[in-house]
């Protein structure tokens, strides 16, 4: 069970809400891609034209949106929200899959759609921001699941908030450090929002 349930309208994925946080424009998608200072992750990837791209916890995929519209990809994104399939026919402009990344069969889905053999890698894969949500045990079995299918691993995190009672109240989560993080996962990469700190 995770820590935070991304099914129900928090303050912070419900559009009607959004902007009593923070002041951030939910609805806007360029000015939350700003906000959160996306183009770092996209500089710090560095994804060529021609490599396959999965996005996990991806919510409306405008991340995804924004690569593809740079000629990146093929990409695919998936997310397992409930809440998020229930409103992407309104937020989302590209196509979210409903994929749990540790079930094999999805796994399998998920390759095909990008065109790749059963052998053949996924060449970047980037957990958007989800692990927040969930305990290090799931985040552990999340990461090896996609170490099966994936050559570069990559978790794009949002950092601890400076205010602890911030994060404890409107962000309720898993909130660790890069380096903590990297403990955890030392296979893998480690981006943080905002800083643009990589481990």
């Amino acid at each position: 069970m995770p820590i935070a349930n991304y099914n129900l309208e928090y303050t912070f994925n419900c559009p009607q809400n959004y902007g009593s946080v923070g002041g951030y424009n939910r609805n806007n998608k360029n000015y939350i891609l700003e906000i959160f200072q996306d183009f770092k992750l996209l500089e710090t990837v560095a994804p060529k034209s021609n490599e396959t791209v999965l996005f996990v916890g991806c919510g409306f995929g405008w991340i995804a949106e924004d690569w593809l519209s740079r000629g990146l990809g093929p990409i695919c994104a998936v997310d397992t929200s409930t809440w998020i399939h229930n409103q992407k026919h309104i937020h989302a402009a590209i196509p979210i899959y409903n994929y749990d990344v540790t079930n094999p069969e999805h796994r399998v889905e998920i390759k095909n759609l990008l065109g790749l053999t059963s052998e053949q890698k996924i060449d970047i894969c980037i957990t958007e921001d989800c692990f927040s949500g969930l305990y290090d045990a799931e985040c552990v079995i999340i990461a090896e699941s996609l170490r099966l299918i994936s050559n570069r691993v990559i978790h794009y995190i949002t950092p601890p908030a400076k205010d602890p009672n911030y994060d404890s109240v409107i962000f309720p989560g898993n909130k660790k450090t890069a380096e903590a993080w990297k403990t955890l996962l030392p296979q893998d990469s480690i981006l943080m929002r905002y800083s643009g700190e990589f481990k």
